[in-house]
């Protein structure tokens, strides 16, 4: 078998032969999947120390859900696949917080934000959308700050702006794709993104640096 590393799971023939039930690729697609789905999953949640248990049940629940509901799987592509698990992550996560006002009630160690994202363009590209200058942080540790920073100024904003930004940098949904998911038009998720990413830009500015206003001025990011 191929190691995971090396295969993505947004392939179209993997995920053609995993929706047909071939058992090899439906490992494969899964141990290849599992990081994509923990990111998909602690931004939806921004967990604390506390709370970093939920991500791994809620990341096995939704692999389980993945895999059940492959062979109903419409669209057998990369862009039908990544919706399909977009939309099982969603119910997962809002499951849990059903069942708990506040995900985890034991302690726990966070584990490595930068092991979680590295290899990943999903927070990183958002990082660099929102810092001043336009620039990932090059060492780990840096980059670890930032990410966690971010995901903690995420869980702050509106509903609909996390949604957008969640889609469209950690699930990596294109823009229409996101307006389905949301029921609105194209143009509306471009400008619900760009809102967001300002938003998002401003609330760890204002945080970070209370001294200095206004951001990395209005790139739009490109989900198109």
């Amino acid at each position: 078998m191929v190691p995971a590393s090396t295969i993505s799971p947004f392939d179209d023939e993997l995920i053609r032969l995993a929706a047909a039930g071939e058992r090899t690729q439906i490992e494969q697609l899964v141990a290849c999947l599992q990081p994509c789905v923990h990111r998909m999953v602690i931004a939806r949640l921004s967990p604390k120390p506390n709370q970093w248990h939920a991500v791994e049940e809620i990341a096995q629940e939704a692999l389980v859900g993945v895999t059940k509901g492959l062979p109903s799987l419409v669209r057998c592509d990369a862009v039908g696949f990544r919706a399909y698990v977009s939309s099982i992550v969603d119910h997962k996560v809002a499951d849990r917080i059903r069942q708990q006002s506040r995900p985890g009630k034991r302690t726990g160690s966070f584990r490595s934000l930068y092991s979680t994202f590295s290899g990943s363009s999903s927070a990183g590209g958002l990082v660099a959308w929102i810092s001043d200058s336009g620039d990932t942080p090059l060492t780990a540790a840096d980059q670890a700050e930032q990410i966690e920073s971010m995901l903690r100024h995420l869980g702050k904003l509106k509903e609909e702006y996390r949604r957008v930004l969640t889609y469209a940098f950690f699930d990596q949904l294109k823009t229409a794709e996101i307006a389905e998911l949301m029921g609105i038009s194209r143009p509306a998720a471009s400008m619900m993104l760009l809102r967001a990413v300002r938003a998002l830009r401003s609330s760890m500015i204002e945080a970070d640096a209370p001294a200095k206003s206004g951001g990395g001025g209005d790139r739009e990011p490109t989900h198109a």
